[in-house]
């Protein structure tokens, strides 16, 4: 059923929601893609299991400790998906980050 309603749908509409969401990702990264953001050098000190079902890959989230830019430690879970398989923990990993909320980080590839 709802691969009828999939192609009962226009082509400009699919590309609408696509463009709208990219929209979205784009405003919440943002502030991490800028200049703005500071990297640093992080360890993986663990990595919880993602608990989703429709994944068909044994993914984790990455918990990363990393010094800011005060020499703060800072230990947070990220939002990026890892690939057990590929990543271990005590691994060395590139983190960007806010300096005005170093919690708010991401990997940086």
């Amino acid at each position: 059923m709802q691969s009828a309603f999939l192609s009962a749908m226009p082509i400009e509409a699919i590309a609408a929601a696509a463009l709208a969401f990219a929209v979205v990702v784009v405003v919440v990264t943002w502030p991490l893609t800028r200049s703005k953001a500071h990297r640093a050098v992080g360890k993986i000190v663990d990595l919880l299991p993602a608990q989703d079902a429709s994944s068909p890959f044994d993914e984790a989230f990455p918990v990363v400790e990393f010094e800011d830019e005060t020499g703060g430690i800072v230990r947070v879970r990220l939002q990026d998906r890892l690939s057990r398989a590929l990543h271990a923990v005590g691994e060395t990993v590139s983190v960007a980050y806010d300096p005005r909320n170093p919690k708010r980080a991401q990997l940086a590839f």
